[in-house]
Formats: structure tokens, C-alpha cells, sequence
């Protein structure tokens, strides 16, 4: 609610899955659809080697098991539609952090609910709006004691 935002619109909008058992319903049916196109042929020419993950029954390439999701959904005629969400979100991932919560940023879920329209459906998105971006998040499985590279060189000064 608080994000800012391009010319001020603050006309975003949420939509949180919150059960496991509905992240389940995207997982089931974005697999049967990737499974559907690699069939075909068709996905090795978009995502080669996703066949790899596709053969392992319990792989989840996608979503990687996050038990939640953050759909940020913006107006189609937003004036600054395709940097609202991400700024919205990467507020969310900060706050989440304060949390223990861990997110993970999903392009792919961009695109697949872009493509098809039955993801959507699911979301019961407003009409006239667009997926902006998705964020998966939960808490992790694994915590770190420090970051797994080495310390950034501070920018020097012009």
C-alpha cells in the first residue's frame, strides 16, 4: 500500500497464495502443461534441458517447493507498469527478511502465467489487469551465518 510508485498510481494489486495445497493446484497444472510441450517439441526450443527436470517425478523446476506466493498484478494502461510490481516486491522481500522469511524472485512463473491463461484463472485476477511479477517465499531450509561470497569492494568516489 505504501510502495511508491511511477506518476504516483497507486492502483497495484496482491494476490497471496497462502495454502500449500493451492501452490500444489499451480505446481500440478504448470508441470502438466510443460510436460505437454516437451512432448511436442515445442519447449527445447524455448528452455533446452527442461526435459531433465520433467523426468524426475518429484522435481518442481518452478516453484521449488515454496510453500507461498506473492503475485504483484498492475493495470495494463499503468504508466509505469513494468517497474511498480518489482519495486513493491523487493519492499516485501526486505520486510520478509526481518522475519526469517526467504523469497525467491520467479521469472518463469512471470511468463508462464503471461502464457497461459488458465495460471491466471486461478488467481482471480481483476479484469484489466497483468501479472507484474511473482515472488515465492517461506521460511528456508537452510540459514547462512554470513553471505556465501566474499564482501563487496566499496565504490569509490568520482
Amino acid at each position: 500500500r505504501y510502495s511508491p510508485t511511477g506518476c504516483n498510481d497507486h492502483r497495484l494489486r496482491f494476490v497471496v497464495v497462502k495454502t500449500p495445497g493451492m501452490m500444489e493446484k499451480f505446481r500440478a497444472r504448470l508441470r502438466r502443461k510443460l510436460e505437454m510441450l516437451a512432448k511436442s517439441g515445442i519447449l527445447r526450443l524455448f528452455l533446452p534441458g527442461i526435459e531433465r527436470y520433467l523426468s524426475e517425478p518429484e522435481s518442481d523446476p518452478v516453484f521449488r517447493g515454496a510453500p507461498h506466493m506473492i503475485v504483484a498484478l498492475t493495470p495494463k494502461n499503468a504508466p509505469c507498469a513494468d517497474v511498480d510490481p518489482v519495486i513493491a516486491l523487493a519492499q516485501f522481500e526486505i520486510y520478509a527478511a526481518t522475519f526469517g522469511i526467504g523469497c525467491c524472485w520467479c521469472g518463469f512463473a512471470v511468463h508462464a502465467m503471461r502464457f497461459f491463461p488458465s495460471m491466471r484463472k486461478l488467481l482471480d485476477m481483476p479484469h484489466g489487469y497483468k501479472v507484474g511479477y511473482v515472488l515465492l517465499f517461506g521460511y528456508p531450509a537452510t540459514h547462512f551465518a554470513r553471505p556465501a561470497l566474499p564482501p563487496r569492494v566499496p565504490v569509490s568516489s568520482v
